[in-house]
């Protein structure tokens, strides 16, 4: 996961982006360091834009299907629209927010509640579930995560081949 940091260099300001491009700029003349502000609060980074998402993985609150989920980069393998009957298909959605830590989100099939996870990252926006071979009948389904004040984060649709 990328983050904006902004260190509080007087002479130098250094940006690192989620494009890996480092952008430095000198700061304007001051003659007194401004005030005092209140602590920062912690505010949910963005990842980068739906355009410039990872290939192995969905735009921002959209669901995926695929065969495999590498644990350590959060790509997916595997990437299709269908599957037959008898495979074990692993969803991946990339949440339209980065949750805190311990935060639950909860995954629904065709509107059916069908299991909560709670991460315990410090922080995430990639999620994903196993769907064991069998549980999907032929046809086309929606998988859908939300949080826990029933938020809708992710969505996508699958279908089944008999």
């Amino acid at each position: 996961m990328k983050r904006l940091v902004l260190l509080p260099i007087p002479l130098l300001l250094v940006v690192a982006c989620s494009s890996g491009v480092a952008v430095t700029a000198a700061p304007a003349a001051s003659t007194a360091l401004p005030a005092a502000t209140a602590a920062p609060t912690a505010v949910p980074v963005a990842t980068a834009p739906a355009s410039q998402a990872p290939a192995g993985q969905p735009p921002a609150g959209v669901v995926w299907f695929g065969t495999l989920v590498d644990a350590d980069t959060g790509d997916l393998t595997g990437h299709a629209e269908s599957f037959p009957r008898a495979s074990q298909v692993v969803v991946l959605a990339h949440l339209s927010k980065l949750m805190a830590g311990g935060t639950s989100v909860s995954w629904t099939l065709d509107g059916v509640a069908v299991s909560t996870d709670v991460p315990n990252t410090s922080e995430y926006d990639l999620t994903w579930l196993v769907l064991r071979s069998g549980r999907l009948t032929a046809g086309t389904h929606t998988v859908a995560v939300q949080d826990s004040g029933a938020n809708k984060l992710a969505s996508g649709t699958v279908t089944i081949t008999p």
